[in-house]
């Protein structure tokens, strides 16, 4: 009997991806008899506009129709102003379009999500409407119109079915969003337990609660959109990634700490043991908000308690056995209430403390800026298009504009 498992999406596609397409199709087709009722010029761009700005989830289409309708206003305003600066002056023209795309690329290359995209639709829809009345210059402000309508047309189409066909979003965003935090909390937390076990996970589970961490946090933007703007669970979520990271970090500073050591008083191992068998019961409390409380209690206990036991080892000095267990002690202990701290804060955030939005400086994950990748980016256009039009305009190409 044949195997079909690899066309199974073709054959038997899940009810998502299948509401999915038929909202898509409905709303391209509903944008293309507009654009016919419209008599619009081209009216294909109404309907291929639904099918760019259509997502998987609604947040991301909504933000993806944002940005659109950003990057095609600044395309045709800064088109229509390259073309009223320098009419009829090609060779001053072409310099200022490619210096535009080169700092639209190189913007786009600093920002994430579809801010990026608001950049690099700035760059072509300047380039396609001012490429397309270079030769006519009085005609541009009408270019630029209608390429407006075409876009504001396909988004607003593509929102409004979106709105009948995906109903109670928000209820969806705010389980999507807590399950992804119990699952990059539990994760986390049986890493850190396993190097207080002296059993250290391995490398690709490190890099797999980095990742899920930094994915969760750029799609809470889209989470947010969907939950609105009050919701607490996607308001304390950036906060939360934030302190599972410097938990993570704390766990893997533990690992050093416990080579360290050589032998620690019953008292301090009563502790770590504690300590093991609150990260082993964590994931199971995290989905009931009232377990998560008593655990974030519990937790405060745990952390004075190792706060306590580590103040007597600061007052031994001298040498011996005493002193050299005090200060095992201590460098273990310190290790303990630093992770212990962190964890506080952490189900802070999870639980939608108040307090801990309070704070001075709270923790967020940020990508760094990647100002070499920036340069580059910006460079390759600008040469890229510098070059196609020196063709452009040396081989006198008809159809060099496209």
């Amino acid at each position: 009997m044949p195997d079909f498992s690899s066309v199974r999406w073709l054959v038997a596609p899940r009810l998502a991806a299948l509401g999915f397409s038929v909202r898509t199709t409905v709303a391209a087709l509903l944008a293309l008899a507009i654009a016919f009722q419209m008599e619009l010029g081209e009216p294909q761009w109404a309907p291929m506009t639904v099918w760019i700005v259509a997502q998987g989830t609604r947040g991301e289409s909504i933000s993806k129709a944002r940005w659109r309708i950003v990057g095609t206003l600044a395309g045709i305003v800064s088109a229509v102003a390259l073309i009223a600066a320098v009419p009829q002056q090609a060779w001053l023209f072409f310099p200022l379009l490619a210096g535009w795309i080169g700092l639209c690329t190189a913007l786009g290359t600093l920002v994430h999500n579809f801010r990026s995209y608001a950049f690099v639709l700035t760059a072509y829809t300047c380039a396609i409407v001012s490429l397309s009345a270079v030769d006519a210059s009085d005609q541009v402000f009408d270019l630029a119109m209608a390429r407006g309508t075409y876009i504001l047309l396909g988004v607003v189409c593509e929102m409004a079915v979106a709105a009948v066909f995906v109903p109670n979003v928000a209820g969806r965003a705010r389980e999507t969003v807590r399950a992804r935090l119990q699952e990059i909390i539990s994760q986390s937390a049986a890493a850190v337990r396993a190097i207080l076990l002296h059993r250290s996970p391995p490398e690709s589970d490190l890099h797999r609660i980095l990742s899920l961490a930094f994915t969760l946090n750029d799609r809470i933007e889209f989470s947010a959109i969907e939950a609105g703007p009050g919701e607490s669970v996607v308001r304390y979520a950036r906060g939360t990634l934030g302190q599972v990271v410097r938990f993570t970090s704390r766990g893997l500073g533990m690992r050093s700490r416990l080579a360290a050591v050589g032998n620690v008083t019953t008292a301090s191992k009563d502790i770590l043991r504690a300590v093991v068998d609150l990260l082993e019961r964590m994931p199971g409390d995290l989905g009931d908000p009232v377990r998560t409380v008593t655990l974030h209690g519990e937790v405060q206990a745990l952390y004075a308690r190792c706060s306590a036991a580590g103040q007597p080892t600061l007052r031994l000095a001298g040498t011996g056995s005493e002193a050299d267990s005090a200060v095992d002690d201590r460098i273990m202990l310190q290790g303990l209430a630093l992770l212990l701290m962190e964890l506080v804060h952490m189900l802070g955030c999870y639980a939608a403390d108040p307090a801990e939005m309070q704070s001075p400086v709270p923790f967020r994950l940020v990508r760094p800026a990647d100002w070499r990748a920036t340069i580059a980016n910006g460079a390759r256009s600008f040469i890229a298009v510098i070059v196609a039009v020196l063709i452009w305009e040396v081989t006198a190409w008809p159809e060099g504009a496209v």
